[in-house]
């Protein structure tokens, strides 16, 4: 389900906030998602969580 709000004053309306090319991409269906990674033998933890997540959903988004 998507749920979306236009908020007067956009992302910025906290003082404190700023903004700079926010976008949220989300397709009307199921689709694909390729996945590129290191052959680094050292990983990060955001690749390593990046390949969890692939393999549950079996690369659908």
């Amino acid at each position: 389900m998507l749920v979306s709000h236009c908020v007067a004053g956009g992302i910025t309306v906290p003082a404190v906030f700023q903004a700079s090319g926010v976008a949220v991409v989300a397709p009307p269906q199921e689709v694909n998602c390729p996945g590129a990674f290191t052959r680094n033998p050292v990983w990060a933890a955001c690749v390593h969580l990046c390949v969890e997540r692939l393999q549950r959903s079996g690369g659908q988004a």
